[in-house]
């Protein structure tokens, strides 16, 4: 009887099996996909709020814009989030 730790989940289990080489190269390798799915969405995102935050503080500097539209932009941002961001970009920042 052997007794192998399972450092992916923290827990200890005792196996009377012996595992093969690559069967534990294999659990390793699935272990740091399990911790690294969390990062996915992270990272997806965060290119969109960089984009979101740029378009947001351009809005605000934008000397062209009447304080109504700056604030009507400034609705769009809050309300429509990316998809605003995108207008913006298309309709406001492209003509500069």
């Amino acid at each position: 009887m052997r007794l192998q730790v399972n450092s992916c989940h923290g827990m200890t289990a005792l196996n009377d099996v012996s595992v093969r080489h690559d069967e534990s190269i294999s659990h390793e390798t699935g272990c740091a996909m399990n911790q690294l799915m969390p990062l996915i969405p992270l990272i997806a995102i965060m290119p969109l709020l960089v984009f979101w935050a740029w378009m947001a503080r351009d809005m605000a500097a934008n000397p062209t814009l009447y304080p109504q539209a700056r604030y009507t932009w400034l609705a769009i941002l809050l309300f429509l989030n990316i998809f605003g961001a995108g207008l913006y970009y298309a309709t406001e920042y492209r003509k500069r």
